[in-house]
This record gives C-alpha cells, structure tokens and sequence, in this order.
C-alpha cells in the first residue's frame, strides 16, 4: 500500500469513529432525557404533535421510516393522521414522515440530530421537549 493510500484509510477510519460517537452522543442525550418523566416522546404520532404544538427542542431521526405524514400549510403542521390538522386549513398533501419530520422541526426552531445507529426508537423518531407539554415555564 502506498503511504498516500494509507495516509486516506487513516483519514476515512476517524471520519468514521468521530460519526459513531457523535451518533452514540445523540443517542445518550435522548435516552438521558427519556428517562425523565414528559421530557421525551417517540414515535411519529408523538414527535409530529410536539413539533405542531411548538414544545420540541430536539428531534431524533435514527432510522428511515416508510412512515406518511400530513403536511399542511405552514410548516410545522405535520401529523400521523389527517384529522389531527386543523379542518379550515387548506388541502393537506401527505409526504414521508423522515422527508417532513426534519424540515418542521427547522421550521420551528427545533434542533434535529441525526443517528447512524439503530436506536430502537419507535418508528425510527424521537424528540425531547423545550418544556413539558401543556405546561408553561415561567422564564423570569
């Protein structure tokens, strides 16, 4: 092998271990906080009502999903089924639940963090709250 080629190989094996334990870091995180009570939720049903109604602070994506979703007119109007969107929104169109997830999540603020590890997340998605649902964090 020439001393080029072993210099790439080098390269690419810690490219590669940097992505691992970034993955396994991703993974931690969501696990610590799905540890604790309403901190966390998976699932694509879950993850696109916590994206709709504004509570994600991060969203998991570990695995392809063939999961659909709905998308409405504004970009966090996502949901599992149809009837979960408002009915005076326009026609809403379905899409790919691992296409919509992500471009919500940004479009609300959301951080996304992507896994290369199989997570044994329910349908391959989990996200982590800002604050807990249905309640309001007093911030002063």
């Amino acid at each position: 092998m020439r001393p080029r080629d072993a210099t790439r190989q080098q390269r690419i094996r810690h490219l590669l271990r940097r992505r691992v334990a970034a993955s396994d870091a991703v993974a931690a995180r969501f696990h610590e906080a799905a540890g604790r009570p309403g901190a966390a939720v998976e699932g694509v049903n879950d993850v696109a009502r916590a994206l709709r109604n504004g509570t994600a602070k991060t969203v998991v994506i570990a695995e392809p999903t063939e999961a659909v979703v709905w998308v409405g007119d504004a970009p966090t109007d996502v949901a599992a089924e149809r009837d979960d969107l408002q009915p005076t929104m326009n026609s809403p169109i379905s899409c790919r639940a691992d296409e919509a997830l992500p471009c919500a999540a940004v479009a609300s603020g959301a951080e996304v963090d992507v896994t290369v590890r199989r997570s044994g997340l329910r349908d391959g998605v989990g996200a982590t709250f800002s604050r807990a649902p249905g309640r309001i964090t007093n911030t002063m």
